[in-house]
């Protein structure tokens, strides 16, 4: 097997099995006939890559029930569960230019290698990522984020999320969450630090209580969870690499800049030979194209290597 480059994230097989942050013993007892289904044993990891302009792409895996899912741009471009877990490789299109992202299981090393390449050359995950400001640093500095108040609605308590600019004071965003979607985010946020020696960093949220030992529409109980959840996001805030994590921004609803361009899913495969079929696609329908062209005399028409009209509309773009 080729060696990996220095680009490829890692995650130990040691450290893969804690992906997830253990549940409660409450929350064990709920979830134990679903555990697997629910938490994958604890073997979930996430990898979030940022590369050429305004291109994003995350990676969430589960290696013990197969599950693998891709986001480009925003846009969920592949969702399967394939059991048992093998290495492989996804591979995509912007525009004109091939993309893939591999999973490399190891087993010799016990480990699982999580790399993107974009045009042939390896992109550092925003957790690995040392070289750029913007990936190593925190939220704290620029953001005031703060749970204010808490309203019932109906059966369910929501939790008033503000989020201001810190040099002008202006509002960022405002959003409501309930309890378990703060609940979820930190799980969220615990597999993209998979593999990380900040993990053990990540604040945790309150704990869950028993709503029949508990009286959970009681004003203190509310208040003393507004203040645990106000608390979690604060620290979150001051995590090292957390500017530019997808979950956290999604859920306080900060813009993450200009929009990237649509992109395409061009197939999946074991590592290595999905790109070359692309690349090889690519280079065939650029040629047809071309000869075609040729061949009508016209060039009011430029054919895109995915096949649509350079002529017309362009590809529609949208948040992340």
């Amino acid at each position: 097997m080729a060696r990996l480059g220095t680009s490829s994230s890692c995650v130990r097989l040691m450290v893969r099995y804690r992906a997830f942050p253990p549940p409660s013993p409450q929350l064990l007892l709920l979830l134990l006939p679903h555990a697997q289904v629910a938490l994958g044993a604890g073997t979930y990891a996430s990898r979030m890559w940022f590369f050429e302009g305004n291109n994003n792409a995350l990676l969430e895996h589960d290696c013990m029930i197969g599950r693998r899912v891709l986001f480009v741009n925003g846009r969920e471009i592949y969702n399967e569960t394939i059991f048992p877990d093998r290495s492989f490789e996804i591979t995509f299109k912007i525009g004109a230019h091939v993309g893939s992202v591999s999973v490399v299981n190891v087993h010799k090393e016990l480990a699982i290698y999580y790399t993107l390449k974009w045009k042939g050359k390896e992109v550092t995950s925003t957790i690995f990522d040392t070289s750029s400001a913007s990936a190593s640093k925190s939220l704290d500095g620029t953001l005031d984020v703060a749970v204010t108040t808490a309203v019932n609605r109906g059966d369910v308590t929501m939790y008033k999320i503000v989020c201001k600019d810190k040099s002008t004071g202006t509002s960022v965003s405002t959003v409501e969450r309930r309890f378990s979607e703060f609940v979820e985010l930190y799980q969220k946020i615990w597999s993209s630090y998979a593999g990380s020696h900040l993990q053990s960093n990540i604040p945790k949220p309150p704990d869950r209580k028993w709503k029949m030992f508990t009286n959970h529409r009681s004003a203190s109980f509310v208040e003393t969870r507004r203040v645990g959840l106000h608390g979690f996001l604060t620290k979150l805030l001051q995590m090292p690499r957390i500017a530019q994590n997808v979950y956290l921004l999604k859920f306080i609803e900060v813009p993450m800049g200009k929009k990237g361009q649509v992109p395409m899913f061009v197939g999946v495969g074991p590592p290595g030979e999905a790109v070359a079929t692309a690349e090889s696609a690519s280079a065939a329908t650029m040629d047809d194209a071309t000869a075609s062209a040729m061949e009508e005399g016209s060039t009011k028409t430029a054919v895109a290597l995915d096949g649509e009209e350079t002529g017309g509309e362009k590809n529609d773009e949208y948040d992340i």
